[in-house]
């Protein structure tokens, strides 16, 4: 059952009748329509299907429309500086057990400062 058209209004025209008398029509552009979503009764209660008509560009579609429509996303300045930290941070630990494998350990500080250390790290990152 078809409730309507989607698609983009490309001008007007008229088109004449079997008698001679000119009707206005309306040309509509009614090109390739993707799935974005499919609603089911089970899951929202309803049935729908939700659909998309034109390409949008990339760089105009908001993050939430990209993950929406199942598009990989970039990281963000934010996500890729946390990820450098703790690729850092985990070297520097691997880099720690090794030298610490081929000295004797050093004498252990206070269960007070590792908790200061550990809080320190998780709020601020690594001290530089």
């Amino acid at each position: 059952m078809l409730s309507g058209l989607l698609g983009r209004k490309v001008g007007m025209t008229q088109v004449f009748g079997a008698n001679g008398t000119a009707i206005p029509v309306t040309v509509i552009e009614a090109g390739p329509c993707i799935v974005t979503q499919i609603k089911t009764t089970a899951r929202d209660g309803y049935e729908a299907v939700q659909i998309g008509f034109e390409e949008a560009r990339l760089k105009s579609a908001t993050r939430p429309e990209l993950g929406h429509l199942g598009h990989s996303l970039p990281l963000l300045k934010a996500q890729r500086k946390r990820l450098q930290t703790y690729q850092q941070q985990q070297r520097g630990k691997k880099a720690a057990s090794e030298e610490s494998e081929g000295k004797e350990q050093a004498e252990t500080a206070s269960t007070e400062d590792k908790k200061r250390q550990t809080n320190r790290e998780t709020t601020q990152g690594a001290a530089k």
